[in-house]
């Protein structure tokens, strides 16, 4: 992969990148072999505090059941992030994400995902 020549610094957030059963995060993974020179991941930035699960559910669903996202008090309002999602289904949990992240002033530029299904 060639670097991208990057000016300013640019945070990797990857959504809801916390351990699994399984031991990883794909989130996370995909973050990792992202970052380059002046993009910089912040793990562990935006976390859903509830425990939904939105596999196999319906754009019905996912609307009444927000992800509910946190966003830790370590990332500086000041940097653009980019979001990190493994995949998109509907859209929501990338729309919400980007509103919370808005909310607490920190701009999105754009999201990447590993890939994209449809329910």
């Amino acid at each position: 992969m060639k670097s991208l020549d990057i000016q300013k610094k640019i945070y990797l957030i990857p959504i809801d990148d916390k351990i699994s059963k399984s031991g990883y995060s794909h989130t996370a993974i995909l973050t990792k072999n992202i970052q380059q020179k002046n993009i910089v991941p912040k793990y562990r930035s935006l976390i859903s505090k509830s425990k939904v699960k939105y596999v196999g559910r319906s754009l019905e669903f996912r609307l009444k059941n927000r992800r509910d996202f946190q966003v830790s008090k370590k990332l500086d309002k000041n940097i653009p992030v980019i979001l990190i999602d493994d995949v998109i289904t509907t859209g929501t949990t990338l729309s919400e994400a980007e509103l919370i992240l808005k909310d607490f002033g920190v701009k999105t530029l754009f999201a990447l995902t590993l890939a994209t299904t449809s329910i």
